[in-house]
């Protein structure tokens, strides 16, 4: 396969209506929306990786798992070092297995959890990587899943940067892409739609683009510059 078909494949598996990714299905969503809809966010690095299967916490007569092959219940758990936290500072400081880390004692090491069966949406994370991390808190663990977003610390764009460390959170408050449930209500519109016959202009959007708020006509409105421009015309000469 040529290097030009290849990269089409990528882009189309990232913002296709239903991305079936590494088996699993999954609706694209804009960075901003995964930021606000996550527990946490964070730039951690990868240390080192185990597999461990759930330890029975119910009555021996309920027997949750009795009968259930290991490999569907086992859990991929990820050491990380967390270099900055983006979201979820005071929560993260309460799960377990975190703790102060490192000579300065300026970060923290923690634990992070995701289904080890590629078709439950495992995370596949590379030791010694520097990666982008979002996911949920759920009873005291930091999880995450494959429909979270995630990426390489060094594909972030510089509009994400700017997003996650400022506007993505100042503006929580407006719809971005779909919503589905009776909260979607109480967000605010302008950034709802999207092009869905325009694949590319959405790629580009996802990079380098965020959906701030008009305080005057109290809607929101996509804030576009020059990196989402040029990201266009490299997709469509």
């Amino acid at each position: 396969m040529s290097t030009a078909r290849f990269l089409l494949v990528i882009l189309l598996c990232d913002v296709a209506l239903i991305t079936l990714c590494d088996a699993c299905a999954c609706l694209p969503s804009h960075p901003q929306n995964e930021y606000c809809n996550s527990a946490f966010v964070i730039k951690a690095k990868v240390l080192s990786e185990t597999t461990e299967v759930p330890t029975q916490t119910e009555p021996p007569d309920l027997g949750l798992f009795d009968n259930i092959p290991n490999e569907f219940i086992q859990e991929q758990v990820y050491t990380l070092r967390i270099l900055k936290v983006y979201k979820g500072a005071m929560e993260i400081n309460n799960t377990e297995g975190t703790v102060v880390y490192g000579s300065r004692k300026r970060t923290l090491r923690a634990k992070l959890y995701t289904p080890a069966r590629v078709s439950s949406c495992r995370v596949s994370l590379q030791k010694n990587t520097v990666y982008l991390l979002t996911g949920q808190i759920l009873k005291g663990r930091l999880r995450t899943g494959g429909c979270k977003w995630r990426t390489e610390w060094s594909q972030i764009t510089r509009k994400q940067r700017a997003g996650i460390k400022r506007f993505y959170g100042e503006n929580c408050m407006c719809q971005v892409g779909m919503c589905f449930g009776s909260s979607c209500n109480k967000l605010l519109k302008g950034c709802d739609k999207v092009e869905w016959r325009s694949r590319l202009k959405e790629h580009c959007k996802s990079k380098n683009s965020y959906c701030v708020r008009d305080w005057k006509e109290d809607k929101c409105a996509w804030r576009m510059a020059t990196d989402y421009r040029k990201c266009l015309k490299r997709l469509i000469p």
